[in-house]
């Protein structure tokens, strides 16, 4: 990915090349209050300056300040393809970016089928603080978003599906324009917030969940997909979890429970 600031004149002023062996191009860039810039972008890496990659295309959220120097940067996605093709910042100084996801494991939560609409609120670290998937039963994919006076989200798109979130009827061809209008990130944000407390995200071997119980199911997978060994333990209302016997580098923890899931990010050291 290339990263470029010209004058008013078109003189270059700086460039910053970012990415690894695999591709890594930019969709989209916004200025941020701090006068710096926010990258949204799709990355097939996970070496060089890249790193985190869930698998095949991720989609990678970059932080600029005003001379070019990178703030922080994060994969974001699953196992499958996925990436953000718009992005701004809110007055409240989140991110929210949308465009797409084929994955239904990793950061995805409750996507549809084939390729759903992903729209995500991050803070102001890249942490994320709620995600949507939206769609139907085929290929949907948000392409640019905006927010109006009262702080709504718009988002635009392109949708081949006749179900799901579009109901019936609505799609008139092949392929529509889809618009949708989400209510104030604030109150999303209310509404998305984890079923389940679980914690540290980098650990030794103990991971902690808080408000599940002995009914809760627990998996804990690798990179591949593939489970992983591990113990539990209930203790004074908080599971315990080891996954101290496998090899350091990143797993997924996902607890499921009267068909609610929720999905987190672990690093073993």
């Amino acid at each position: 990915m290339w990263l470029a600031k010209l004058d008013k004149a078109g003189n270059l002023m700086w460039q910053k090349c970012i990415g690894g062996s695999g591709i890594d191009y930019s969709y989209n860039i916004a200025t941020t209050h701090d006068r710096g810039f926010i990258v949204s972008s799709t990355s097939a890496s996970n070496d060089t300056n890249i790193s985190g990659n869930h698998g095949q295309l991720d989609n990678l959220i970059v932080k600029l300040d005003s001379t070019g120097n990178i703030e922080w940067k994060r994969c974001y996605g699953g196992r499958q393809d996925d990436g953000m093709q718009d992005i701004l910042q809110t007055k409240e100084g989140t991110y929210i970016c949308a465009g797409y996801t084929n994955s239904t494991d990793g950061d995805i939560i409750s996507k549809h089928d084939t390729t759903d609409y992903w729209v995500m609120e991050l803070d102001a670290s890249g942490n994320i603080l709620w995600q949507k998937c939206l769609g139907g039963n085929d290929r949907d994919v948000a392409k640019c978003l905006t927010q109006d006076e009262t702080g709504n989200v718009v988002i635009g798109g392109i949708t081949l599906s006749r179900d799901g979130d579009l109901g019936t009827g609505i799609n008139s061809g092949q392929g529509d324009m889809w618009i949708v209008k989400l209510g104030n990130p604030t109150a999303i944000a209310a509404l998305q917030s984890p079923l389940w407390k679980i914690y540290p995200t980098y650990t030794d071997g103990n991971v902690y969940i808080e408000g599940g119980n002995a009914h809760s199911h627990i998996c804990v997978y690798n990179l591949l997909g593939q489970p992983t060994p591990f113990t539990r333990q209930l203790s004074a209302g908080v599971i315990i979890i080891n996954i101290r016997n496998n090899s350091p580098g990143q797993y997924y923890i996902r607890i499921t429970e009267n068909g609610r899931s929720q999905t987190q990010k672990l690093l073993l050291y």
